[in-house]
């Protein structure tokens, strides 16, 4: 049986849009995606077939070198190794298994199976960067906020990261990373009172969406929360204790979050207790389960916006709802209550101290109880 002939004209994919080759790599004929453009397609095309001609596909070649313009250059997957040892030495637990999955995703089932010849850390240009970031919002993440952008960055922080340690060069230009922020706008107060009373609303999510409004919590705070984070509970002034929170997204010296509970979040958890005994969050979804993600409580929360007839907002809002309605005169204690410093170390568990931060969560609770006729 004859051998297939490469020619060094492209294919072009409809279905997603861009030009490709299959190419024997090892006895295996690959698809190798070129991009979108046909003119850079054909040159990327003919660059492959001329290493593959010098045999630079090989296995064994040094993971290390230095490029014809003298700037260091290394193998990606040797790059990825280095930063990824550098991300478990400084950065806490979480954000390296994070790192790590995301930079998988890229290493192994993208270069390896969409662009097998890209082996260079010098190779990964504007070009395949962009491509990478339409393949993983098509394939990875499509329908999620965010998504590709936030594989896109993973990407981009490990070249500059070897960049700025003179491990290899870095493109001139990144492809652009759109990010779906997070609006500082608390809800309207007319808009939350529709989705907080919608009659169809269940009992269990409007408690979950009000404990979080009234302790001002961050997404990533109220969607997984669990019963350990409660303290001093047969105390006079119970209080939530967050131990990781995204003061401490960086750091592996962790900075604890404490807040009092108001008698309303006190009867909320009551409630939960009772629904929820032997499970170790208060809190499920629809299907008696927690919540994997930060995007399937966003998910169901956007639901009830549009089945209440208001915009979609985002859950981060409510805690601006709260910042917004909470008198706090003294700027220090609206920082321990957000969660933007170490309470443990301002406060040292003093009393006087928690009873004043106590008043302030009542009040500001009362005042959503009347607001918003939470009963």
């Amino acid at each position: 049986m004859a051998k297939p002939i490469i020619t060094a004209e492209p294919n072009y994919d409809k279905r997603v849009g861009i030009y490709y080759k299959r190419i024997p790599i090892n006895g295996v004929r690959k698809y190798i995606g070129l991009g979108t453009d046909r003119r850079t397609a054909k040159e990327t095309l003919l660059e492959l077939m001329l290493k593959k001609v010098r045999g630079e596909l090989d296995e064994g070649k040094s993971s290390v070198k230095k490029n014809d313009n003298g700037s260091p250059d290394i193998a990606i997957r040797e790059l990825i190794h280095k930063y990824l040892d550098w991300v478990e030495g400084n950065l806490k637990k979480s954000t390296y298994k994070l790192k790590k999955g995301s930079l998988n995703i890229f290493l192994k089932e993208f270069l390896e199976n969409e662009s097998p010849s890209i082996f260079w850390a010098s190779e990964l240009t504007y070009a395949v960067l962009d491509q990478y970031k339409t393949w993983a919002k098509r394939r990875r993440s499509s329908g999620v906020l965010n998504g590709g952008n936030g594989n896109a960055r993973e990407v981009k922080t490990l070249i500059i990261w070897g960049w700025e340690r003179d491990l290899c060069s870095r493109p001139k230009k990144f492809p652009k990373i759109h990010t779906v922020t997070k609006t500082r706008e608390p809800i309207p107060a007319e808009h939350l009172h529709t989705l907080i009373n919608h009659p169809s609303l269940p009992a269990e999510f409007k408690r979950h969406i009000v404990f979080g409004l009234i302790n001002g919590l961050r997404p990533q705070e109220l969607y997984p929360f669990q019963w350990i984070w409660i303290r001093d509970w047969d105390k006079q002034i119970p209080y939530i204790y967050i131990s990781e929170h995204k003061t401490s997204a960086s750091s592996k010296v962790y900075k604890p979050r404490m807040v009092p509970l108001s008698p309303l979040a006190r009867n909320i958890l009551e409630e939960q207790i009772r629904l929820h005994p032997d499970s170790k969050h208060p809190f499920l979804n629809g299907q008696g389960k927690a919540y994997a993600t930060a995007d399937a409580f966003r998910q169901r929360f956007w639901r009830w916006c549009d089945r209440s007839n208001i915009p979609r907002y985002c859950p981060y809002q409510l805690r601006h709802n709260w910042a917004s309605i909470a008198e706090i005169p003294d700027p220090s204690d609206r920082m321990l209550l957000m969660g933007h410093s170490n309470l443990t170390t301002s406060l040292g568990y003093k009393s006087p101290a928690m009873s004043r931060l106590n008043g302030i969560m009542e009040d500001a609770s009362n005042k959503f109880q009347e607001i918003l006729e939470i009963k």
